[in-house]
């Protein structure tokens, strides 16, 4: 009987394996996208702010061009209408990029700055935590920003 249970575990391995694989790169799963290819292939035809809000963090293809640092492809999304404030922490990309993560390099995060200013970012958005304010979120201390000097700078520029 031993030996059955056995044959059953191995035979069942790979369908099991099978049923657990990560689902690949598509707006409904861009946290799977790993290139700016990838992620520009996954956003053709779709709308423009899609994407899913996860663990505090909407990760739609604006957002992720920035995760990826793929630059002209954020900018071909803000040409072709895409929102630049919305996306990633807490559905607010100037939280985003107030924040280290996820480049550790502010530089990245500069050029994305001035990127997105030139689409007119808007820094105090309605979050997706509690359709809060940003500016409320950052406030009472539920998101403290790396960058304070760019989430100063964003705000400034969205008044």
């Amino acid at each position: 009987m031993r030996w059955f249970a056995l044959l059953l575990l191995f035979l069942a391995g790979p369908a099991f394996a099978q049923q657990q694989s990560p689902r690949a790169c598509g707006v409904d799963n861009l946290t799977a996208c790993r290139s700016c290819s990838g992620l520009a292939a996954a956003l053709k035809n779709q709308p423009l702010d899609a994407g899913e809000y996860f663990h505090g963090l909407l990760r739609n293809g604006l957002f992720t061009a920035f995760f990826l640092d793929c630059m002209p492809l954020g900018e071909r999304l803000l040409q072709r209408g895409a929102d630049p404030s919305i996306g990633g922490m807490f559905g607010s990309m100037a939280l985003s990029l107030s924040d280290e993560w996820p480049h550790k390099n502010k530089a990245i995060n500069e050029r994305w700055v001035a990127l997105l200013l030139r689409y007119h970012i808007r820094a105090n958005i309605k979050s997706y935590l509690d359709n809060e304010l940003t500016i409320e979120v950052v406030a009472k201390g539920e998101f403290k920003p790396s960058y304070p000097d760019i989430w100063n700078r964003l705000l400034e520029a969205s008044k």
